[in-house]
């Protein structure tokens, strides 16, 4: 039963890096010059936005580390070999979670 959660939630997160993407290049790109330091500084400092990149990072990672989880078991599956693949899959969610966290705080 939890297997049917945790594909939902990857199609949820596939819906939203779609929102974010979408929202993201329209607001920053297009509508906006955002490429400036301050810009960009005032844009951290603020809730709304810190709120957004969240949400946006969390969502990538998920999405990306169950996608790719999902592929390594149709290639290994009960494999030693999975188990390092596993590994390597959380030093990279941890990897890019700190540097993630740290870039928004």
């Amino acid at each position: 039963m939890i297997s049917v959660w945790l594909w939902f939630l990857h199609r949820i997160t596939g819906f939203l890096l779609i929102f974010f993407l979408l929202l993201h290049i329209l607001y920053f790109h297009v509508l906006e010059n955002g490429y400036s330091a301050s810009e960009i500084e005032n844009r951290l400092n603020s809730t709304k936005w810190k709120t957004f990149y969240l949400l946006f990072l969390f969502s990538a990672i998920y999405h990306g580390s169950y996608g790719m989880v999902t592929i390594i078991r149709e290639y290994f599956n009960k494999s030693k070999v999975l188990y390092i693949f596993y590994f390597l899959i959380f030093v990279a969610i941890l990897y890019m979670l700190f540097f993630g966290l740290s870039f928004i705080f």
